[in-house]
């Protein structure tokens, strides 16, 4: 038995993660918050031994990472409980390096009852062609014998200078790409924005988007060039949320979701709970997207290859395959919008898991 939601095949899961919320491993609370189901719209949690945990901590945090999966196991196999497998958010971990992933696998395989039910896989930070080998090595030795339905995935983040600096970017996107394209165990394709803008010591207001910086919207732009006919690809990271002082957060993360969906990317890593909500929504699928869809894949007319929207522009039955494909896939996930208005991501959808 595996993860409920891995069943569903790879296609759907990577459309699935959402918002990924990251959470320290540190937390005592995360077995509470997923088994509860604290919070509304969680669709995947990252819990995390890399940044967000002091390197004097370290130790700590994994012997609570094995507690809090420990727990969540309990819960998931308990009678007299309602919660699932179905029920569970895709659950990852975010290593620091290499020898942690395979330290980590260990022991978790080792000292976690039901581990592989229960966890999705892992988040390899800082990934480019100066540790590419390495952490696939240890990826391939975790999945060796596996097969989707039992992958334990991998989500590697892009962030480091050698990706971002355009002496060395192309060269490294296209020795990645590569790679990753060998193994069916890649997932998707996180992004980084803040380790982007470190290096520049810049940040972004809640009134400015990570596309208003040329230096790094150009070279997320650049990951999804050579990665996004292949992989889905989520934006990077907002830093503000709700904290009590007005809308300000929200309207200027709906407004960098709006830039991230029309350059390619789907889903967000989110840090805070109040996020999730806004991220599920701008992935939920216009009615007009969703019959426009719909027309242009079951199009069999033998004289016309374009035809008039009801949203009031053209379909084209060879040109727009990719994204009616998309589209479907987005809807089957997160549903349709009950409205008809021509913009994407609206609240109150009609869910079709």
């Amino acid at each position: 038995m595996v993860h409920g939601k891995k069943v569903k095949g790879k296609e759907i899961l990577s459309y699935s993660i959402g918002g990924l919320l990251y959470m320290p491993a540190v937390r005592t609370d995360i077995a509470e918050v997923i088994c509860t189901k604290k919070y509304e719209g969680l669709s995947s949690v990252c819990i995390c031994l890399e940044d967000s945990i002091a390197d004097s901590s370290l130790a700590l945090a994994e012997k609570q990472l094995v507690e809090t999966l420990t727990e969540i196991s309990s819960n998931v196999s308990a009678k007299d409980t309602d919660f699932s497998l179905m029920d569970l958010p895709l659950i990852f971990v975010r290593v620091r390096n290499e020898k942690h992933l395979r330290d980590m696998h260990s022991l978790l395989n080792f000292g976690v009852p039901g581990y592989s039910q229960i966890v999705c896989g892992y988040v390899l930070p800082k990934f480019d062609t100066t540790n590419m080998v390495a952490y696939l090595k240890v990826a391939d030795d975790i999945n060796r014998g596996r097969n989707e339905g039992n992958y334990m995935y991998m989500l590697p983040i892009f962030e480091t200078k050698q990706i971002i600096d355009m002496r060395t970017s192309i060269v490294c996107l296209g020795q990645l790409k590569e790679e990753l394209d060998k193994r069916d165990y890649i997932l998707g394709i996180r992004t980084g924005g803040n380790d982007f803008s470190n290096l520049y010591g810049i940040r972004r207001s809640v009134n400015q988007t990570i596309y208003d910086n040329k230096i790094i919207g150009n070279a997320l732009c650049n990951i999804m060039n050579v990665f996004g006919r292949r992989y889905v690809i989520s934006g990077p990271v907002w830093e503000y949320f709700d904290n009590g002082g007005g809308d300000a957060w929200k309207d200027g993360l709906k407004n960098e979701l709006d830039k991230d969906r029309i350059n390619g990317f789907v889903g967000k890593t989110v840090i805070h709970p109040s996020q999730l909500l806004p991220v599920r929504d701008s992935l939920t699928v216009n009615r007009y997207d969703y019959e426009d869809a719909v027309s242009v894949l079951q199009d069999n007319d033998e004289k016309f290859g374009v035809h008039k929207s009801q949203a009031g522009r053209m379909n084209e039955t060879k040109t727009h395959q990719n994204w009616a494909k998309k589209i479907l896939v987005l809807a089957k996930v997160w549903g349709i919008g009950q409205d008809t208005g021509q913009k994407g991501g609206c609240a109150a959808a009609s869910h079709v898991f």
